[in-house]
C-alpha cells in the first residue's frame, strides 16, 4: 500500500492569528520552525518517506528545507502543492469571514469545494488539483512513503475530500492509499468537522 504523509506546513505571522493566507506568500514564523523541526521527529524513523514534495510557496518549502535538514531526505518541488488562491478573503480571520458571509462561511465549513472565493481560485479546481497531485505520487512511488508538505488551505480541502463518500468512489477498483496527516496544521474553519484523515 502507498502511504501519502501529508506534512502541514508550519505556521507563518497570519496563520498564527488564524489568517486566510491563501497565495500570500509568507516566510515561516519562529513557531513555524519549531512545527518543522517536530515534524521532523514524528518522520524519524519507520515512518521516514522516500521523498518529500512541497509546492512553491515560501512557509512550504521553509518547513521542506527544515525536516530535509534533519532527515537528510531527498526533496521535489511538485507543480500542483499549492495553496488556494483566496482572493478578497486573503488576511480575513474565520470570524471576519463569518461576519462579512455568513452564508458563504457556513458553506465553507460544510461543502468546501462548493466555494468560490470572490476573485480567487474556485475551491473545487483546487481541491481537483491537489487530488491530482496525489494521484500522480501514487502511480509513480507505488507501495512507498511519500511526504507532501501542505498548506492549511489544501489540508482543509484534502481532509474535507477523505470524509466525503467522493473519497472511496474515487479509488473504487483502484489500490487506495493510507492518508496520514503528520500532526495537524492550523484550524482553518473551528466549525468544520472533517475528521477523514488519520494523523501521527
Amino acid at each position: 500500500m502507498t502511504r501519502i504523509l501529508l506534512i502541514p506546513c508550519g505556521k507563518t505571522f497570519w496563520t498564527e492569528q488564524g489568517r486566510l493566507a491563501g497565495s500570500a506568500d509568507m516566510p515561516l514564523s519562529q513557531q513555524g520552525y519549531q512545527d518543522a523541526k517536530d515534524c521532523a521527529r514524528k518522520l524519524a524513523g519507520d515512518r521516514m518517506p522516500l521523498v518529500i514534495y512541497t509546492g512553491a510557496g515560501q512557509a512550504e518549502k521553509e518547513t521542506l528545507d527544515v525536516i530535509a535538514r534533519s532527515l537528510h531526505v531527498k526533496t521535489k518541488v511538485l507543480e500542483g502543492l499549492e495553496e488556494p488562491d483566496m482572493g478578497l478573503w486573503e488576511g480575513l480571520t474565520a470570524h471576519d469571514l463569518q461576519q462579512r458571509s455568513p452564508k458563504a462561511y457556513k458553506q465553507l465549513s460544510e461543502e468546501p469545494s462548493k466555494v468560490n472565493p470572490p476573485s480567487g481560485e474556485p475551491l473545487e479546481e483546487a481541491q481537483n488539483r491537489l487530488i491530482q497531485c496525489i494521484e500522480r505520487v501514487c502511480e509513480k512511488h507505488k507501495n512507498a512513503a511519500i511526504g507532501l508538505v501542505i498548506g492549511p488551505m489544501a489540508e482543509f480541502l484534502l481532509d474535507a475530500w477523505a470524509s466525503s463518500p467522493a473519497f472511496l468512489e474515487h479509488w473504487a477498483g483502484q489500490d487506495k492509499p493510507e492518508i496520514i496527516v503528520v500532526g495537524r496544521g492550523s484550524t482553518i474553519i473551528p466549525d468544520a468537522d472533517h475528521n477523514g484523515l488519520k494523523s501521527l
